[in-house]
């Protein structure tokens, strides 16, 4: 079950702007290129923008990105999982496991996995000058010989 939250919904938040600055929806979606019902869906909440709706409403609104991501984000991963009996361990590992990466100091993104299990030794690779690379065929087994 979910648990309500404090935060208002990205749609509310969008209305609220959109009603700030006085704009019709109509308004909204010329000048984001949308369709006005994609426009009402998105307020009403029945819809989640793309994220390229999403940067074009939050430049619209002169919202914070981090946080307008963050949100939608958010609202994704309920929207998707939420329903899950798990669904909170699960967002809880999650955020575990995500601030361990970022907070990974190297320059290359570390796997929250080892490479060397889902990657063969290096014994187990077959090196460039091996006859399937050079464009040899396999060798074939002989007809002739019966198998006993």
């Amino acid at each position: 079950m979910l648990i309500p939250s404090n935060k208002l919904s990205l749609g509310v938040i969008f209305r609220q702007k959109r009603e700030e600055k006085g704009l019709l929806i109509r308004q909204v979606a010329a000048v984001t290129e949308m369709d006005q019902a994609l426009v009402s869906r998105i307020e009403n909440g029945d819809r989640l923008p793309t994220k390229e709706q999403l940067n074009k409403l939050a430049g619209l609104y002169d919202l914070d990105l981090k946080e307008t991501y963050s949100s939608w984000l958010a609202e994704r991963m309920i929207r998707d999982y939420g329903n899950e009996p798990y669904a909170p361990e699960a967002f809880r590992e999650a955020h575990d496991h995500i601030l361990m990466y970022c907070s990974n100091s190297v320059s290359e993104p570390q796997a929250l996995f080892s490479i060397s299990s889902v990657m063969p030794s290096t014994n187990q690779i077959p090196n460039k000058n091996t006859p399937a690379k050079r464009g040899r065929k396999p060798r074939k087994p002989d007809d002739n010989k019966s198998i006993i």
